[in-house]
């Protein structure tokens, strides 16, 4: 009989301290993390900067983690906030009079939204169209 390679075992998932801690980190490093290459941003100190961002959040972590997952971690947010931006775009751009819900946003999200310098959308609560009301009839 063939005999089945052993499963991966599944690290736990990030907790909200361990995410908290990455963007607190990321927020530090900004520049060099997502700068184009340069003179001054280059590979190595990009590598660089995620090693420390490991080593801090390893230092406080429950389970360790990888330079590749952090990094992943932090693509998998990126990606998460965008689409709640476009979604919450769609909405707000819709036409008629349909009732508008801003999009379900942690505190996480909105600190991502911030780095990456989203523009979000917001309408007045209860607001009128006046663009037909300032028309005399005709």
């Amino acid at each position: 009989m063939s005999e089945e390679p052993p499963k991966k075992k599944r690290k736990q998932n990030f907790t909200v301290h361990e995410i908290e801690r990455l963007l607190e980190l990321i927020e530090k490093d900004y520049e060099v993390i997502s700068g184009k290459f340069s003179d001054i941003v280059t590979l190595k100190k990009k590598q660089e900067a995620w090693q420390e961002i490991c080593r801090k959040i390893n230092a406080t972590s429950p389970c360790l983690r990888t330079v590749d997952e952090i990094f992943k971690k932090w693509e998998d947010m990126k990606s998460k906030v965008k689409k709640k931006a476009n979604k919450e775009k769609q909405v707000y751009s819709k036409t008629g009079n349909t009732p508008r819900q801003a999009a379900d946003l942690s505190n996480a999200d909105q600190r991502v939204i911030d780095l990456l310098g989203i523009a979000r959308m917001f309408g007045i609560e209860g607001g009128v169209d006046t663009h037909t009301a300032d028309r005399p009839n005709d």
